[in-house]
């Protein structure tokens, strides 16, 4: 059977034969319309080359995706919504099946619908069953960035800190390059950092950024929780108002903060006020350029334990300010035995000549470079296998420390 996510999915039940088939039909079709998978790269049934379904499992099928609640609070592209249903009558044609009348109509609605809607999502099921709902762009470059786009070294790095969520529990951790918050919400949700701190420049990106982080998270201040609604609640309740997920914005300016309370983030970090654009409970999420030497300095302060950033080695103009951050928020263990504060980075290799040139720049600031062999077993996205993907763990040691001493 493949290693995929619907594989995974699978072996997790133990189920009469009848109810197993149905749920080999059923959950990869969802799971893959949610996370807006190309249609040509579709999975319609687990180890099997074509599909067949009946008409009941198609109208239950269309119920879960294109009339659910869901999609109709977070939709993916009219567009996608179209191919999705007219695939759908492909598949039963191609086997003979019998097509649910329900179909028939429901696309011609769509078929007569000609604007796109404003914005469109991606949601991602994970292993706890709770949903991950993303206002991203299907392109690779949008408003001049690359970061309204989840790329997949983020869903890579997101898999292996699944696996591998003791690194995080009860952790500050930092994400470098948060980009639209899917490595971000997956770790918050999956591992139980103590505080996340989201960060990233780009003005429309933080936008879109605290826009995600919103629309994912219930949180309490005064209790320090953050919850992600599983599937069921979304389907059912969908609870964000639209109030809820619009942040507050003045001209170009971010609010500083979305929390009635009194944050820690305030009593705490009074240097950092300024680049905190999002603060509630264990999230906070910053202005950070990596070639402002002040904000690295600020963020000093927070003293995390983790650093996470993935897909951020393309460029080499901003690899020398990336490895600068790094060496200043990178700390080696302590004499009483307190550990240092280690990075992970995920990187999809598209010019070795970059990524030489980033391991080359990671050795002069006297950065310890460990690869991370091991990939994921735990296969929850719907990325690109077959591309080249490196997991380094960055650290220093103690001799460093007293040799810059």
């Amino acid at each position: 059977m493949p290693n995929d996510p619907a594989s995974n999915y699978l072996r997790k039940f133990n189920m009469s034969a009848t109810r197993r088939e149905e749920e080999i039909v059923v959950h990869p079709i969802i799971s893959q319309f949610f996370a807006v998978v190309p249609l040509r790269n579709f999975t319609w049934k687990c180890g099997v080359a074509a599909i067949g379904f009946q008409p009941e499992e198609q109208k239950e099928i269309i119920d879960k995706t294109v009339c659910s609640d869901l999609c109709q609070r977070y939709p993916p592209t009219l567009s996608y919504q179209k191919k999705f249903m007219k695939a759908i009558m492909q598949q039963c044609e191609e086997t003979g099946v019998e097509i649910y009348e329900g179909i028939y109509e429901l696309y011609a609605k769509m078929v007569s619908k000609t604007n796109e809607q404003e914005k469109c999502y991606k949601s991602y099921i994970l292993p706890s069953k709770k949903v991950i709902t993303l206002q991203e762009s299907n392109e690779l470059v949008s408003l001049g960035t690359t970061g309204l786009h989840t790329w997949p070294a983020s869903q890579y790095l997101a898999e292996w800190l699944i696996q591998n969520h003791h690194i995080i529990q009860q952790k500050k951790v930092v994400e470098l390059g948060s980009g639209c918050g899917l490595l971000g919400l997956v770790t918050l949700n999956e591992c139980h950092p103590k505080h996340y701190y989201f960060s990233d420049c780009h003005q429309n990106v933080l936008h879109t950024l605290v826009d995600n982080v919103k629309i994912n998270c219930s949180t309490q201040c005064n209790t320090g929780s953050t919850v992600c609604h599983n599937l069921q609640d979304r389907q059912n309740h969908c609870e964000c108002s639209e109030t809820d997920t619009d942040v507050d914005r003045q001209a170009d300016e971010l609010t500083v903060c979305e929390c009635n309370q009194s944050c820690e983030v305030h009593k705490t970090y009074d240097n950092m006020e300024y680049s905190c654009v999002f603060h509630c409970g264990t999230v906070s999420v910053l202005r950070f350029d990596w070639e402002d030497v002040d904000s690295a300095n600020h963020l000093q302060n927070i003293d995390v334990d983790i650093i996470i950033a993935a897909d951020v080695v393309f460029d080499p103009c901003i690899v020398t300010h990336l490895v600068s951050v790094l060496s200043k928020l990178l700390t080696p263990p302590r004499h009483d035995c307190m550990a240092g504060t280690v990075a992970y980075v995920a990187s999809t290799i598209r010019n070795e000549q970059t990524f030489q040139f980033f391991l080359s720049s990671l050795e002069a600031q006297l950065i310890t470079v460990t690869v991370i062999e091991a990939e994921p077993n735990t296969h929850v996205f719907y990325y690109d296998k077959s591309c080249v993907i490196k997991l380094l763990k960055l650290s220093k040691s103690s001799q460093v420390s007293e040799h810059l001493i």
